[in-house]
């Protein structure tokens, strides 16, 4: 698969992403200040950013953020996300060819988004734009240690010829030691997600390997989805699983 189709994968997918997709655990903040001694001074670059949904962590934090996304779907939502934020500066680029200026990053973050890299030249360009050395690779995960959220996945399998599997769990081990040269720290945070059912139909659309509306099964990975919301809701909602994970390390090689 080249890097033009990754690119385009989300286009049309922007605006039910940024509604539908989970947000991220403040607690990140908290263990990067205690890990890297990050602080508000520091310059973060959130590598495909997509809508923005990790950036804002960084942003509200007090950061310098620059967001670095390929998708134009996907730049249009964070500019208007972030529209009047001056601590945001988006660019049009990819992990392998950030086009950020070299030795200005302090820490580099990707939420959902390492696993389209080609991460040996990634590795290459964060070297070359980071001062520091420090990586997050950060993943919203389903859990299906209950029902409901085992009984999304069902569906979403049974659907999506496409399915890679959720999050980090669809990279091996040996992707992460090899990225940064065996040395990293996982850490893992509950993160479930509270959805109605625009909610539930909204996550699975949004995803990259989802069908769409000219699918002849679009109609029945719906009803399905329909029937498991009135499976499991109540009080209007229902509850899926979810774990973030965090693998962060610093990169080898000599940093100034």
């Amino acid at each position: 698969m080249n890097m033009a189709t990754n690119t385009e994968r989300f286009t049309g997918r922007a605006e039910i992403y940024s509604r539908s997709r989970p947000s991220y655990p403040a607690g990140i903040l908290k263990d990067l200040s205690s890990k890297t001694g990050m602080d508000k001074s520091w310059v973060v670059a959130d590598i495909g950013s997509g809508t923005g949904k990790l950036a804002k962590l960084f942003v509200e934090n007090g950061n310098r953020v620059k967001c670095v996304e390929p998708n134009h779907d996907m730049k249009s939502v964070l500019q208007e996300t972030f529209n009047g934020k001056e601590n945001v500066e988006i660019t049009d680029g990819t992990a392998e060819n950030s086009h950020l200026t070299e030795k200005s990053i302090d820490i580099a973050v990707c939420g959902q988004s390492f696993h389209w890299f080609r991460p040996d030249e990634a590795g290459i360009e964060f070297r070359r734009i980071l001062r520091r050395g420090w990586v997050a690779l950060i993943w919203n995960n389903r859990v299906d240690e209950d029902a409901f959220t085992a009984s999304y996945e069902r569906i979403v399998r049974k659907y999506s010829p496409a399915y890679h599997g959720t999050g980090s769990l669809s990279l091996y081990d040996s992707t992460i030691k090899q990225f940064f040269g065996e040395e990293y720290e996982l850490i893992t945070y509950q993160n479930d997600q509270s959805m109605d059912l625009d909610g539930i139909t909204g996550r699975y659309r949004s995803a990259s390997y989802s069908i769409g509306e000219d699918s002849p099964e679009f109609n029945n990975v719906m009803k399905e989805f329909r029937e498991l919301f009135e499976n499991y809701e109540k009080q209007g909602t229902v509850v899926m699983r979810q774990v973030t994970v965090m693998y962060l390390g610093c990169l080898s090689g000599k940093f100034s």
